[in-house]
């Protein structure tokens, strides 16, 4: 049932997505200043969990992480670098100025917030810049090509490790941090995503589908192998955040997915992959 859903919700969402990734770089941008509020909203969720004002604490963590990406990724790229900085500067210079009214457990809740915010907001908004890519150039929109290559390396790889997973799946790879991840799992989801990954390229290109025809099969590769590696590491990092916190699920916001920070975990560890590779290595 659980997968069912999961298939479900996929099949709503995904051509949404696409539809609006294929629109312009503006409606990306839009997609990933609402995505970082809603996963800072539930990670807010998690590290104020205890707090009196946990709900409405959450919401600011939202917003700020909303203005980040929005702030940053409209700025060019030497000004982005000082919106980070100024943004780290001003965060723990309030956390100086404010410490000493609140317990060391307050203190601790807002550093965790801060950091949630410079482990979301930034790998989010490099999709923005992926979908930037020779934006308008004439022989096709390279940037739309590589963003669905990189979705497609995701959650081929998060539903392959889990069907593997759960058919053939017995060696655990970190119970202390997920009970139900195997070694089975993990290399299926990394084969897999390799493999859905080329055959996507070879049909895409040859019927000339979201500008697949612009990559050659070595961008293919340098995306899909290192993210077929990233994607679980990414799934892992969440699962040891959510277990330190003790919760399942980050929210339920989608059926079968659990909450959005449960959906872009892998992608937060795979589009700044893309993106580096993208801007510095192609």
């Amino acid at each position: 049932m659980n997968l069912l859903k999961r298939a479900l919700t996929a099949a709503v969402l995904l051509p949404l997505l696409l539809w609006l990734l294929s629109c312009s770089p503006q409606y990306t941008l839009g997609i990933v200043t609402l995505a970082a509020f809603l996963v800072l909203y539930e990670y807010g969720r998690m590290v104020f969990d205890a707090d009196a004002n946990a709900k409405a604490n959450a919401i600011g963590l939202g917003v700020i992480g909303g203005i980040f990406v929005f702030a940053t990724q409209c700025a060019s790229a030497p000004q982005q670098i000082v919106f980070l900085l100024i943004f780290l500067m001003i965060g723990f210079l309030t956390i100086i100025l404010f410490g000493g009214r609140y317990s060391v457990r307050d203190f601790e809740r807002f550093s965790a917030a801060l950091i949630g915010v410079f482990y979301v907001a930034p790998a989010l908004g490099t999709l923005h810049s992926l979908r930037s890519y020779g934006y308008g150039r004439a022989e096709g929109d390279v940037g739309f090509a590589f963003c669905v290559l990189v979705l497609i390396v995701t959650f081929t790889n998060d539903t392959t490790a889990y069907a593997v997973g759960k058919t053939v799946g017995k060696r655990k790879l970190w119970p202390s941090v997920s009970a139900q991840k195997t070694w089975e799992g993990f290399w299926g989801g990394a084969a897999g995503s390799v493999i859905f990954s080329l055959v996507f390229w070879w049909a895409f290109s040859k019927n000339n589908i979201f500008s697949f025809h612009l990559l050659l099969l070595h961008d293919i590769l340098w995306v899909a192998l290192p993210c077929a590696f990233l994607a679980p590491l990414g799934d892992l990092l969440e699962s040891r955040i959510k277990r330190f916190y003790g919760l399942k699920d980050s929210g339920a916001i989608l059926p079968g997915h659990g909450g959005m920070l449960d959906r872009v975990d892998s992608l937060l560890l795979t589009a700044p992959w893309a993106f580096f590779y993208v801007y510095f290595l192609r």
